[in-house]
């Protein structure tokens, strides 16, 4: 099996029970949560040998959150407790029927959103692994950490670990900070072997818009034209998604 070093925020979700709407009865359910950690956990329930590499605060959130990832058997000594700063939340409404699933986050000023490119060891954290996978989410936290994500894909190809990159898209994030999204995601795209990737994200990167109302039709569009740019990048792959549940393999839609 491999061994795999996610590097992300690790997050509390509170989530209203059942299908109820946020705070319609007086209480909430926490879980643990983050995209690159629960990637981390997947990877890990599969037998894989998976580090987390993170930064949360030094309180009973924080550790709580590190404790959650040991108990999935997931390593942690790449996840640093610092003493100040605050853990980073977001509450959820879960979908019903007709109505969409609600997120809303609280994580500006976060132990990991105030982390840097300096604080992180990557040659010491990358020795041994075979694949590094990160987030567009990390990047859209600030200008600090989009430093520590392209210093962690860079690492990451100069000790010649290949890279895993799931664009997430998140435009409220990168709102908050008026960070040039684009820009940046074309960045950490370039260095990454294996691309997860929706239509937003492509168009995002490439600079298009795919105004096709059917999303299987708009999804289509978007791995073609993703084809011809894989490449100018180091990917070997682009998978383009449709939610969580139908794929697209660009390369493969390309004829490669």
């Amino acid at each position: 099996m491999s061994r795999v070093v996610c590097f992300g925020e690790l997050l509390l979700r509170l989530g209203a029970p059942g299908r109820e709407l946020l705070l319609q009865t007086p209480q909430l359910q926490v879980h643990v949560g983050g995209a690159e950690a629960n990637v981390a956990v997947s990877l890990a329930s599969l037998g894989h040998d998976v580090q987390m590499a993170s930064t949360v605060p030094g309180n009973a959130l924080g550790r709580h959150a590190v404790a959650e990832l040991r108990r999935h058997g997931v390593g942690v000594a790449g996840v640093r407790e610092v003493d100040r700063d605050r853990m980073g939340l977001y509450f959820l409404a879960p979908g019903a029927v007709h109505r969409a699933s609600e997120v809303v986050y609280d994580r500006a000023g976060s132990a990991f959103a105030n982390s840097s490119a300096e604080d992180h060891a990557w040659p010491a954290l990358l020795s041994g692994a075979q694949l590094l996978h990160v987030s567009g989410i990390s990047p859209a936290l600030g200008d600090n950490v989009a430093g520590s994500v392209l210093g962690a894909v860079r690492a990451a190809r100069a000790a010649r670990v290949q890279v895993s990159f799931d664009g997430n898209y998140r435009p409220s994030l990168w709102r908050r900070w008026g960070g040039d999204a684009g820009a940046i995601l074309r960045e950490v795209f370039a260095e990454a072997d294996i691309v997860f990737a929706d239509h937003r994200d492509i168009e995002l990167v490439l600079g298009l818009h795919f105004p096709q109302d059917d999303a299987v039709a708009r999804t289509e569009a978007a791995a073609a034209a993703a084809s011809p740019a894989v490449a100018l990048t180091q990917a070997r792959r682009v998978v383009i998604k449709i939610g969580s549940s139908l794929l697209f393999d660009a390369v493969a839609i390309a004829g490669k």
